[in-house]
């Protein structure tokens, strides 16, 4: 009878990932007495309300549009290039004046098409446009293709009868909570970022959307922008724009520009390390650049083809990336302290093309929990692929060790997996949420002890045994 059902998984216990083929009480059973941790799907709200958009373009009008957005596109490049000469906003070190001008014209029509296409933002095509968790509650944030803001309590399993819309938050792709703040959400739109933050000593509750308000960071040319990242430290937030040569780093207490960073074409993913000392960008000329945030010096690296997703270790040593159409996943170490960048590029020592999926075409999607021991992975190629997500477990020390612990598989008639993203606030393992293509979200708890809190318990242990002396016997009563 098993074989008649397509698996559903649940999470992971004592290092296994736990499917069901079918009802099986029994099962469940025995997994809760384990110790196991069962949550359910939701579907997303409004799901009826929504139908997917329908394009009819006709491929003249379309060939038009192209042609136009690339005469445009020359000519913001050659105007951006000779600005940056005439103010002196970038240095030239090693690369020739004429190596720079040439890098403008070097693209043949047929790539420079491909490239006009790729730097649309990422929108995407499911019911979810992006979730992210909130930092320390179990509060998932979703944004759905209507652009409006909703919220999933997990820890009532209801919904929040929060709601976050405004005018200028259209074509969402990215949401980011502030660190060490639970009132401070920065979403990437069309225009720029909007920041929603509850309004100081407001004494109403936090579900209550009369207690936020919003404001829209805007620059001329930046956008729309298609990912945004927060300095771990709270200050400082940086958004990108794969239609824009400019990377904004945002002093957001004042609502201005800290900083202006220059990439070569538009800049499709920005990434702080957790240590604060760097940020990683990823440029739509397929290099990838790594900036060193106290002189914002930077190093830059040519790749084959572009890169489609990457993220840091907890520790800020390293960050793993994948680049587009290779199933191989690659390293970024940092074996030195900052200011120094001196990275070494290494592959990643397991190779993903051996996994029991068909037609593996890339890595689209990676996602490290808050311990560091496991990496969620999304796949683009057959359908099977794409509506699976593989986990991974991984040990930082010495170097990094990757094995495979198995694929966590979606609710029946779920489609693919769209958004995946890790809770920082669960406290048994990693959980991880997944947003698929129906409009249902799942929860998988990943339940293991974090080799963190082994090595303390172990120390506890050594400790309290060298400081036990056995009881002192008097006729024969221990005192």
């Amino acid at each position: 009878m098993e074989g008649t059902h397509q698996p559903v998984s649940i999470g992971e216990l004592n290092c296994e990932i736990v499917d069901f083929h079918g009802p099986d009480e029994q099962k469940l059973k025995r997994y809760l007495d384990d110790g196991g941790l069962w949550m359910p799907n939701v579907t997303v709200p409004n799901l009826g309300r929504y139908s997917p958009p329908q394009y009819a373009v006709s491929p003249k009008s379309e060939v038009k549009d192209v042609e136009k957005g690339l005469k445009h596109q020359i000519a913001q490049r050659v105007q951006e290039f000779w600005d940056r000469v005439r103010e002196a906003e970038i240095t030239y070190r090693a690369v020739s004046l004429g190596e720079r001008v040439f890098n403008v014209f070097r693209l043949s029509l047929g790539v420079l098409v491909e490239r006009y296409r790729s730097q649309s933002p990422v929108i995407s095509s499911g019911c979810v446009r992006s979730i992210c968790w909130h930092p320390f509650l179990l509060k998932l944030t979703i944004c759905l293709q209507d652009n409006a803001i909703y919220v999933y309590d997990l820890s009532k399993s209801a919904w929040s009868p929060l709601i976050l819309r405004h005018e200028d938050q259209m074509d969402v792709t990215a949401m980011a909570w502030k660190a060490f703040n639970g009132s401070c959400l920065a979403v990437a739109v069309r225009g720029g970022v909007c920041i929603w933050s509850r309004i100081t000593g407001d004494s109403r509750s936090w579900d209550d959307a009369s207690s936020w308000s919003v404001v829209c960071l805007k620059k001329p040319g930046h956008g729309p922008v298609s990912s945004l990242s927060w300095d771990p430290n709270g200050r400082y937030l940086v958004s990108a724009s794969r239609s824009s040569s400019v990377v904004c780093v945002w002093d957001v207490a004042f609502n201005t520009t800290a900083a202006i960073l220059r990439v070569w074409s538009g800049a499709s993913d920005v990434h702080w390390s957790p240590c604060t000392n760097y940020l990683f960008i990823t440029d739509m000329s397929d290099s990838i650049l790594l900036y060193e945030t106290r002189t914002w010096q930077r190093e830059p690296w040519r790749m084959s083809t572009r890169c489609d997703s990457a993220c840091w270790s907890t520790d800020g040593k390293l960050i793993i990336y994948s680049v587009h159409n290779d199933p191989t996943i690659y390293s970024l170490l940092l074996p030195h302290h900052a200011p120094r960048i001196n990275a070494n590029l290494l592959p990643v020592s397991f190779d993903l093309s051996v996994l029991p999926l068909p037609a593996i075409k890339t890595v689209r999607a990676l996602t490290w929990d808050p311990t560091g021991e496991r990496l969620a992975v999304l796949f683009s190629g057959s359908e099977e692929a794409e509506s699976v997500i593989a986990i991974f477990v991984t040990n930082l020390s010495p170097q990094l060790d990757i094995s495979f612990r198995g694929f966590l598989r979606g609710p029946r008639s779920g489609g693919p997996v769209r958004h995946i993203a890790f809770c920082p606030a669960f406290k048994r393992g990693a959980l991880l949420a997944a947003a698929w293509d129906s409009g249902k979200v799942s929860f998988y708890p990943l339940i293991f002890t974090p080799e963190s809190e082994s090595r303390v318990a172990s120390h506890s242990l050594a400790v309290a045994l060298q400081q036990w002396q056995p009881p002192i016997l008097v006729g024969g009563t221990p005192i």
